[in-house]
């Protein structure tokens, strides 16, 4: 006898939602059917966020609360590739240097019309510049600008975030800028899935818990802290830096180095054997063994002179492969790839035109986005918490170290009006003559504006009528030093 499946009917409302459907599917065999209703309240959300996201205390902020990122490493493993691949370490302090020894400066930014001499001026007289150029000086009252520099910049070239915390005084003003140690921050979400609004209510306004120990120890709003991510993603929380995307190569690299390190530690093959005649015993290799050390040790005057031995000893060399090989240049290549560094001191010497191709393909693709970055970051802390809107940071072109180079570059840019001749000598370190901004066509010298014109006809006739009064505006006296704010 068959048993009868035994269970909860299913209910006439849900065979008759069955059988529509089927009559429908089967009517027109070519419909995509219905989506599914609404089944939450929830709103859209940016990104899918895990479960009580908020609620789960993120000791590592690489680490997602359910599961891993992409890497499955957080903040503390990251820096340690970071900190002990030697090759790593060498670019990323590369990069930072670039950056720091560029002069940086804060500036109006200028508006259309306005001729060099009225910008130069409106600078030096505006007091808020002054007191920007002041405050950075010191940003967090402890490290200098460029010290400062490169803690924001090893945070972003290794964590791929930096978080600037705005310390005030009594009165509510900005008082310092630290960086905050991106693993202790833990970023908290709206339902949305974005970063809540600080003109929310307490609690729903906090965007940032600083966690220690296991234990919340401060709460931010996002009035209180920016938490800039440099390579943001719509479908993770943190960013990607250029660790992360290569830590591969970097765990194959740590390992090529442990080999080449116990080569010279821990490695048991000599560098060279020396075959006996057969005949020897035991006693004979031995004898020799002894005599051989003894002429070969200490002495180096000895050991470059020429040595006759038995002609039945034959040299062996064991170490015939060597512990550098193109593997090495490939890892150290993908490195400097990834900061966009050029790779031309980790591999064999190419021809000038191609190294400085690379050098200056590298320059553009890195250095800019670097400095792009780093003003960027000091714009969004000044609209912030500052909120001039007429005001912004720059890192200025270095002048070239080869004086042909920088007076080719010099002509170039007179030439085609981007400078003024002025200009070129206030960044020389020499007094300004008078001489207006004008560009170069196959017609001859023009003036920038109209009002140039008539400054042209007076400096041309100053040629014509007294030269010397040129030599003596440059005198030492006169001298406008380069400020290196």
């Amino acid at each position: 006898m068959v048993k009868q499946r035994e269970g909860t009917p299913i209910g006439n409302e849900a065979i008759s939602f069955i059988q529509n459907e089927w009559n429908s599917y089967n009517a027109n065999m070519e419909s995509v059917g219905r989506p599914p209703k609404k089944s939450s309240k929830i709103p859209v959300r940016t990104w899918d966020v895990p479960s009580l996201f908020n609620t789960i205390h993120q000791l590592d902020v690489g680490i997602e609360p359910e599961g891993k990122d992409p890497t499955g490493m957080g903040i503390s493993e990251i820096r340690r590739f970071a900190d002990e691949h030697e090759i790593t370490r060498a670019v990323i302090e590369t990069c930072k240097d670039q950056i720091c020894k560029l002069p940086g400066k804060w500036q109006l930014i200028p508006r259309y019309g306005q001729t060099i001499e009225e910008v130069r001026v409106a600078n030096e007289s505006d007091t808020r510049i002054t007191s920007l150029n002041k405050f950075f000086k010191r940003p967090d009252k402890e490290h200098t600008t460029k010290q400062w520099l490169r803690i924001l910049l090893e945070e972003i070239l290794v964590s791929d975030t930096v978080i600037i915390w705005k310390q005030e005084d009594i009165l509510d003003r900005v008082y310092s800028l630290p960086i905050i140690d991106t693993a202790l921050i833990k970023r908290c979400v709206s339902e949305s899935g974005q970063t809540p609004s600080a003109d929310l209510e307490y609690p729903d306004n906090i965007a940032y818990q600083q966690v220690i120990k296991g234990r919340v120890n401060k709460e931010f709003t996002t009035d209180e802290m920016i938490y800039y991510v440099r390579n943001p993603r719509a479908w993770a929380f943190y960013g990607s830096s250029p660790v992360e995307q290569i830590i591969l190569t970097l765990a194959t690299g740590m390992r090529r180095m442990a080999m080449q390190l116990a080569h010279y530690t821990d490695g048991n093959v000599p560098a060279m054997f020396l075959r006996a005649p057969k005949e020897w015993s035991k006693d004979q290799i031995a004898e020799f063994q002894l005599y051989w050390n003894v002429l070969m040790s200490g002495d180096f005057g000895e050991l470059s002179k020429g040595w006759m031995i038995p002609g039945d000893i034959e040299p062996i060399f064991p170490q015939k492969e060597t512990l550098k090989d193109e593997f090495d240049e490939w890892i150290a290549r993908v490195v400097c790839y990834a900061y966009s560094v050029s790779p031309n001191a980790f591999i064999k010497n190419l021809n000038r035109a191609t190294s400085e191709q690379a050098r200056e393909q590298a320059d553009e693709e890195g250095l800019q986005t670097r400095k792009s970055i780093v003003c960027e970051i000091m714009n969004l802390i000044q609209e912030k918490w500052w909120g001039y809107e007429d005001i912004e940071y720059v890192l200025l072109e270095p002048r070239q170290e080869d004086s042909l180079k920088q007076t080719e570059q010099d002509n170039i840019n007179i030439r085609n009006g981007s400078k003024s001749v002025d200009e070129i000598r206030r960044m020389r370190g020499d007094a300004p003559i008078g001489a207006p901004n004008r560009f170069f066509t196959t017609n001859g010298w023009l003036a920038m504006t109209e009002g140039d014109i008539d400054k042209m006809d007076v400096f041309q006739q100053r040629i014509l009528t007294d030269p010397d009064k040129l030599k003596e505006s440059n005198s030492s006296e006169n001298t406008i030093p380069v400020s290196s704010e």
